[in-house]
């Protein structure tokens, strides 16, 4: 019981990094974006 908990924290884990991954390349932190001008 405990390792299926374990698997789906893991999954939901790596989903949100992805998740989070994917806006900071859609969306560049004002920081970055300061640096290309």
């Amino acid at each position: 019981m405990l390792g299926i908990w374990f698997w789906c924290l893991h999954g939901l884990g790596i989903g949100a990094a992805i998740l989070y991954r994917a806006e900071l390349n859609a969306q560049p932190a004002p920081h970055l974006r300061q640096r290309a001008y």
